[in-house]
């Protein structure tokens, strides 16, 4: 027993009470190696990731109660992680509603808690965006997101807020142009630095504001001219 070892048993034959002592020893032994063994394949499982089987041996005493407490730790190793499987599942699908609400303890608890944080801050985000998106598809260029975000989220809700802001500020530009215009005045352009599809629309559009307003003011010296009697302009 000194060495760990618990399948060895009392074999020489005895009578009377050294007989009752012997079957006792025997008898505890026994239990012993049993329970031993069956923690030992328990906790085998659980290294391999197993955590379906528990100890199922009788048991006595504190070996009773170390059964009880290897048990109780396997079922909430199992359900914490059955939890876990069900909320990335549903992540997968694209649902994250779903939350760990198992009553854990320790680093158990811990990681229950960063799941839930994590899941509940990433359904805010995505729900931010659909918002936003949804605004956006309306014509609305006001709205950004405004939860908070860390790391790729983060990255990602920088780069739509730039975007939309962007939009917006193209949007207003293009407006104030074609209000100015629409009020007789070509000499208004856009003028804040844009990108892309963005950036080929204002140089398109300043292009025909600038060829209007040039258009504009030589049939205006041409009409001058003729209203003075001079006919020889042309534009």
């Amino acid at each position: 027993m000194s060495q760990g070892q618990f399948d060895k048993q009392l074999q020489a034959p005895m009578s009377g009470d050294l007989a009752h002592l012997k079957d006792n020893i025997n008898s505890s032994l026994n239990s012993l190696d049993n329970t031993m063994n069956a923690i030992v394949e328990t906790m085998a499982n659980v290294a391999k990731g197993n955590f379906t089987d528990t100890i199922q041996v009788e048991a006595q005493g504190k070996l009773n109660e170390l059964k009880v407490s290897v048990n109780d730790s396997v079922k909430s190793m199992n359900g914490a992680v059955a939890e876990i499987n069900m909320v990335m599942g549903a992540i997968r699908q694209g649902d994250f509603s779903k939350r760990v609400n198992l009553p854990l303890q320790g680093q158990l608890e811990a990681l229950k808690d960063d799941i839930n944080f994590s899941v509940a801050n990433l359904a805010e985000i995505i729900k931010d965006i659909g918002n936003v998106m949804a605004a956006v598809s309306q014509g609305d260029f006001k709205h950004t997101i405004e939860c908070e975000a860390q790391g790729q989220l983060g990255h990602l809700k920088q780069d739509i807020n730039s975007s939309i802001t962007s939009l917006d500020k193209a949007i207003g530009e293009i407006s104030a142009v074609m209000m100015a215009i629409s009020h007789g005045r070509f000499d208004r352009t856009i003028d804040s630095p844009m990108t892309g599809q963005l950036n080929t629309l204002k140089q398109d559009i300043n292009r025909s504001v600038l060829t209007l307003d040039q258009v504009i003011q030589e049939l205006a010296s041409v009409m001058a001219a003729m209203s003075e009697g001079d006919f020889t302009q042309k534009n």
